[in-house]
């Protein structure tokens, strides 16, 4: 064999059974080839990749807490504020009849008893004053007692409204009692009530009053007769 300096590998001469010399061979060139990290290291990938998930899940659920308890704190608002709302609605109830009736329209006192106004609602000369357009819910009940009976008698018991700039009144409910008493209750203390109740719509600085056919045979106990409205 002889080598020289000027190749990286040196030249290999074969000589056969003829003595001749054979051409070199050349080493056999580099294969690729691919190589995986470690098993820890995909154990570590893994644990990556896990760890993400699982802060991504945690996020989730946070922000679907959130969601809750703000959909939870915006309905109590709502509800606070509704509670406020309904502490402030105009409503009024006046209580027993003034006793020195003398006409059809009752005069009642507003301080009497658990009576009261609230929320904008006036009362003056009978009546009471709306200070806004809306729905209104209005009653009324009287009672009515004698001893004595005529049988040919109608007992009315109407609630009726004064409307600015219109000349007449307005009814709004009316009610009818014939036959009140039976023939021989005469020298017997007899009663008879009324009540009238609906929800109607009354205009700003509407007046609202009641009426009945005999002032003279209310009775005056506290809670037989009264008046009132509220706002819806």
């Amino acid at each position: 064999m002889n080598g020289t300096q000027g190749y990286p590998y040196p030249q290999v001469f074969l000589v056969d059974s003829g003595g001749g010399p054979q051409p070199s061979v050349q080493p056999p060139g580099m294969l690729p080839c691919w190589s995986f990290p470690p098993a820890h290291e995909r154990v570590r990938e893994r644990g990556r990749a896990r760890g993400v998930g699982s802060w991504s899940l945690a996020v989730a659920l946070l922000f679907l807490l959130l969601l809750v308890f703000g959909a939870l704190g915006l309905g109590a608002y709502q509800i606070i504020k509704l509670q406020t709302q309904l502490d402030g609605i105009q409503q009024v109830r006046v209580g027993r009849i003034e006793k020195d009736v003398s006409q059809n329209t009752l005069r009642w006192e507003p301080k009497a008893g658990r009576a009261f106004t609230e929320g904008g609602v006036v009362y003056r000369d009978g009546g009471l004053q709306v200070n806004e357009t809306g729905l209104y819910h209005i009653y009324s009940r009287v009672q009515f007692e004698a001893n004595h009976c005529p049988p040919t008698d109608t007992l009315v018991h109407s609630v009726f409204v004064r409307r600015p700039g219109n000349l007449k009144s307005l009814t709004l409910m009316e009610g009818h009692r014939e036959g009140y008493c039976s023939l021989g209750s005469h020298g017997f203390v007899w009663t008879s009530g009324s009540y009238l109740g609906s929800t109607l719509k009354l205009e700003k600085q509407d007046w609202v009053y009641v009426n009945v056919s005999h002032p003279a045979m209310l009775s005056h106990a506290h809670h037989a007769s009264f008046f009132g409205l509220h706002k819806i």
